[in-house]
């Protein structure tokens, strides 16, 4: 089973990926977290498949989550898509740029669905 760790503020948007990745995927365990901080706690019992991160968070950004991970030689690999509603060119094209893909809030499920298949195999 692949293991994938969800980071948004939003508790709803949190739910909302769960439920749609969990059901249309049984191969796929969602954990989510709320902050960055809780990441990095996760982070040191386990190793997931797949990061989805939020780039506006109050506690620390994600810019700063993955330049925290892609520092840390036992992170560096794990993959990230970066969700958000920072939907400006250049936040898109950093978000592409330095992660392995970028999805708008709102999302659409089977959107989110494909990347992280692709970005899975």
């Amino acid at each position: 089973m692949k293991k994938i760790i969800a980071v948004d503020d939003e508790q709803d948007l949190l739910f909302s990926i769960k439920i749609v990745i969990e059901y249309f995927n049984d191969e796929y365990e969602v954990t989510t977290l709320d902050s960055g901080k809780r990441l990095f706690q996760l982070l040191e019992k386990e190793t997931p498949d797949l990061i989805l991160l939020d780039i506006m968070m109050p506690d620390i950004n994600g810019w700063d989550i993955h330049k925290k991970l892609k520092s840390t030689n036992k992170w560096s690999k794990i993959p990230v898509i970066f969700i958000s509603s920072v939907s400006d060119d250049t936040s898109k094209i950093t978000a592409n740029l330095i992660g392995d893909d970028f999805i708008e809030k709102p999302f659409n499920s089977n959107d989110l669905n494909q990347k992280i298949k692709k970005v899975l195999q």
